[in-house]
């Protein structure tokens, strides 16, 4: 489950992606254009080229496409809301593999998260998936599970 194979980009992928910064740049920005909202409207002319045209058209966007998505997925968040909404989004995902993986196997695990800087939006995070854990962290810290991620 930690290794997490993703597909390669599709060259309608990057079609789309490549549309809609396109006509995003041509726009007055007030209402920027998703790529699936495009996908119906392009279809037709998609399915209409060759697949030789298609190549000549994607193969520059791929590599674009496919950085794009690594700096989305990896990248340092700017914007401390967007840092903070990342953070709160990730841990719940973390939270409820844990709760699902004690429920298959039994396996008693604990999470921590705490700030990287005093002006982070996030509050120190900790859980747990039960008083067991919960007694472990106190008598081997000496601390609640609160104080230690604080």
């Amino acid at each position: 489950r930690l290794k997490v194979e993703t597909r390669g980009v599709l060259r309608w992928n990057a079609y789309l992606w490549y549309e809609a910064q396109r006509r995003n740049k041509d726009g007055d920005g007030a209402n920027p254009l998703k790529a699936h909202e495009l996908a119906a409207s392009l279809k037709e002319k998609w399915n209409a080229m060759t697949y030789e045209e298609k190549v000549t058209l994607t193969d520059p966007l791929l590599e674009d496409l496919q950085k794009h998505r690594e700096a989305t997925s990896h990248g340092q968040r700017n914007v401390p809301l967007e840092s903070f909404s990342d953070a709160r989004q990730s841990l719940l995902q973390m939270t409820n593999y844990m709760m699902a993986l004690n429920a298959r196997t039994g396996t008693e695990m604990i999470i921590i998260a705490s700030r990287t800087s005093s002006d982070s939006y996030l509050h120190p995070f900790a859980t747990y998936t039960s008083p067991r854990a919960l007694e472990f962290t106190f008598h081997q810290f000496k601390l609640t599970l609160s104080d230690l991620a604080s």
